[in-house]
């Protein structure tokens, strides 16, 4: 299940807690993959954001927070304005979902280096 929410599938009643289901509430993180040079979501993570937003929905007092990245493949400055375009995409998603906006906090860090690029096109969601 890598890549899900777990604790919103835990929170459903999806999946079975083996463990500290406090401490996966606390450490609930999954990435959103994006298409080459692009803010469009992929297919699969669009999926996960909408199970991240029933899990807020069902847990106000919850915040997320969204850290965005891009590929190295363009230049800097413009990865930069990439990865806030995407948690902005993100942020906006989730608030059409029912997220209040002021649950949402947004960073993003423009090129992250290395191999495979596909990973490095994604953001970072945390509940906290």
């Amino acid at each position: 299940m890598k890549n899900i929410f777990v604790c919103c599938l835990l929170a459903l009643g999806l999946v079975a807690c083996a463990g500290d289901c406090a401490r996966h509430e606390r450490n609930a993180k999954a990435p959103v993959f994006f298409k080459h040079n692009s803010v469009e979501i992929l297919p699969d993570s669009l999926t996960q954001l909408d199970d991240g937003a029933i899990y807020m929905a069902g847990h106000r007092f919850k915040t997320i927070e969204l850290n965005g990245y891009a590929d190295e493949t363009g230049r800097d400055a413009y990865n930069m304005d990439l990865s806030k375009r995407r948690v902005e995409k993100i942020r906006s998603h989730l608030v059409k979902k029912g997220v209040a906006k002021d649950r949402i906090k947004i960073k993003w860090h423009g090129t992250e280096r290395g191999e495979p690029y596909e990973e490095h096109r994604r953001v970072d969601i945390t509940i906290k």
